[in-house]
């Protein structure tokens, strides 16, 4: 529909209508132009410069947005022209709420595509808070951002008053965020748990109330741990990350160290028996060699010569199978040579009864 032009011919006739014509269409040629331009020099120019460094990000980025920039140089360029021919309030109201939104699709496509791929990066980069866990996470935030901005954006081009949608939207996420509370608080958990570390999939942990196990699985909700007795327990992650857990697989080296108490009856020589628990470790399969374990007189208890023994395991899962290992073999050479295994004993004194 061409737009009434009465006041333009009443003012300057066909001539005038003729220069506006001219200037709308150098106005509308010269956005094409401009984007033909930029366009050049996001592909050749930039792109050259971009495939020279390590980082892909800038190679996406110049990807993703050409074809929006592109778009977004035209359409200003025929807003522009439309604008020149001073058209009425409500075809310049629809045609720039078209253009507008049209330009924004563009751009919230490219931009969810760009978010995508650098996602991707970085959970296959694995060096951020960002993992393969928690992709999907990330992936569904980012498009609820994107796509809300978008809707956001294209309620402003058409004029929209979204103020009071945005309160009531604040509402309803304070009174949503009040009912998942603890589902929220495990999510968090499980992204700082991925970002910081504390642990890996393989680790044995030791958990606050005593509970010990592998780690088999890190997840955004919780942590699944089977223990010693090949039951999986399943933590939140809000648990976790508000109480103290020992990482025995951490620290510089894989080995983990096991103790074992021994107690022996008073009057035993004390290097008989520091000797023959240091044969006993060193002949075990699953002790290790190094560190060479060692024997430690630690008290003089109230019935028996208290002994601890301390070797070194190959993986902390063997702790069970050393613990029972050893306390066999020793019990048996104690026993071999004579060496009592004392049991507390208590002596009862009766007074008589007046009149007894």
């Amino acid at each position: 529909m061409i737009p009434e032009l009465a006041s333009i011919e009443q003012l300057a006739g066909l001539g005038v209508i003729e220069h506006v014509a001219l200037r709308a269409l150098l106005l509308a040629g010269g956005g094409l132009l401009l984007a033909i331009a930029v366009d050049f020099i996001l592909s050749r120019v930039l792109k050259r410069i971009a495939d020279k460094t390590q980082t892909q990000l800038d190679d996406l980025l110049i990807t993703h947005v050409r074809q929006p920039i592109f778009l977004s140089l035209v359409m200003v360029g025929c807003a522009l022209g439309l604008d020149a021919f001073s058209p009425k309030p409500l075809y310049r109201y629809i045609v720039h709420g078209v253009l507008l939104s049209v330009a924004i699709t563009v751009w919230t496509v490219s931009l969810n595509r760009l978010v995508a791929n650098v996602l991707e990066d970085l959970s296959a980069a694995q060096k951020g808070v960002v993992q393969p866990a928690t992709l999907p996470i990330f992936q569904i935030a980012s498009k609820l951002v994107v796509y809300g901005l978008a809707l956001y954006f294209v309620l402003l081009a058409w004029d929209v008053n979204v103020t009071g949608w945005l309160a009531s939207a604040g509402i309803v996420g304070v009174a949503l965020g009040f009912a998942a509370k603890d589902t929220v608080a495990n999510l968090l958990a499980g992204i700082f748990i991925l970002a910081d570390r504390p642990y890996k999939v393989g680790d044995v942990l030791k958990l606050e109330d005593g509970l010990r196990g592998r780690v088999t699985q890190i997840g955004i909700r919780s942590t699944r741990i089977v223990t010693a007795a090949d039951a999986e327990v399943i933590v939140p992650n809000s648990l976790i990350a508000t109480s103290q857990i020992v990482n025995e697989s951490g620290g510089p080296k894989a080995k983990s160290r096991v103790e074992v108490m021994v107690g022996v009856a008073y009057g035993s020589d004390v290097e008989q028996v520091r000797a023959l628990l240091l044969e006993i470790a060193k002949e075990d399969p699953l002790v290790r060699k190094t560190p060479e374990p060692w024997v430690q007189f630690r008290a003089m208890g109230e019935s028996s010569l208290d002994f601890k023994i301390f070797v070194w395991i190959k993986a902390p899962m063997q702790r069970e199978r050393a613990i029972d290992a050893l306390n066999t073999k020793i019990y048996a050479a104690l026993n071999t040579h004579g060496i009592e295994i004392p049991f507390p004993q208590r002596d009862v004194h009766l007074r008589g009864q007046p009149g007894s």
